[in-house]
């Protein structure tokens, strides 16, 4: 999708044109939200979405914020609650490929 998207840019067609979410609360309604031992829970009025996650004796908590110009000229920016127990390294690495998803670029 994302080099479907990347080439009709390219050839001057809307992205609206391609199926792809124009405002935070269409993407917001994509969200799947039936994924076991994930609670995601979503604040469209304040842009913003938190993320747990429990697996074992891990725990994280990321809130998820979107600037007004977001989905087209600026990517959300990500913060771990004092809560989430993984490591530092582990959070360095969920926010690189945050980052990279966010920036189109690919999954580090």
């Amino acid at each position: 999708l994302k080099d479907d998207f990347q080439n009709n840019l390219l050839v001057g067609r809307k992205s609206d044109q391609l199926g792809l979410p124009q405002t935070l609360q269409q993407e917001f309604s994509l969200i799947n939200v039936q994924i076991r031992n994930v609670n995601v829970e979503m604040d469209a009025v304040n842009r913003s979405c938190t993320v747990s996650v429990h697996c074992g004796n891990q725990r994280v908590k990321m809130r998820v914020m979107f600037p007004v110009q977001y989905p087209n000229n600026a990517a959300p920016s990500f913060q771990f609650a004092p809560t989430t127990t993984i490591s530092s390294t582990m959070k360095t690495k969920l926010l690189k490929v945050g980052v990279c998803v966010c920036e189109g670029g690919p999954v580090c």
